[in-house]
């Protein structure tokens, strides 16, 4: 395949990253080439295109977005809101994810591994409500691992070691 402005052999169809960063940033990038005929069907400056070419002085963007993992951005949002992760109880102290009965509820049944344990376990029937019900501890599960990082065999060899990162709930009526 070829770049469809400066006619560069390419991976994949459209243009080439040169040609790209031009019509992004209309700045210069490494191996630009002179299109005349496709710059003036598109609408862009040929004397901007000829003085990036003959310069070739490349400045990289300062535009550089942070990428926010998902666990951050929900750890960002839990601090700002002081609430557990999994019951949104409000919690005493900033630095703690989740509440005491939460962590605790997570630790006696982290190591469910699937649907039919799970009926078992908690005693149901199999059914839509189950099901979503199932659905739902799965991702509390795995927003919890994801968020501390947390094994299995970690939690239930030490809890003492992660109970010190939670803080007890208020007591509820």
């Amino acid at each position: 395949m070829n770049c469809e402005r400066c006619n560069r052999e390419i991976n994949h169809n459209g243009r080439c990253l040169p040609c790209n960063y031009l019509y992004k940033h209309k700045a210069f990038f490494p191996g630009l080439r002179i299109s005349d005929e496709y710059d003036k069907t598109h609408n862009v400056d040929l004397e901007l295109v000829h003085k990036l070419v003959s310069e070739k002085e490349f400045k990289p963007s300062d535009k550089k977005e942070k990428v926010i993992s998902k666990s951050e951005k929900i750890i960002e949002d839990s601090k700002k809101f002081k609430k557990c992760l999994r019951c949104n109880c409000e919690l005493k102290d900033r630095k703690y994810l989740y509440c005491v009965d939460c962590f605790r509820f997570i630790k006696k049944y982290a190591n469910i591994k699937n649907y039919k344990e799970f009926l078992m376990i908690f005693d149901l029937e199999d059914s839509i409500e189950s099901k979503d019900n199932y659905i739902e501890f799965v991702d509390d599960m795995n927003k919890f691992f994801d968020l501390e990082d947390f094994s299995v065999e970690g939690i239930l060899n030490n809890p003492s070691e992660y109970l010190e990162k939670v803080t007890p709930n208020k007591k509820r009526d």
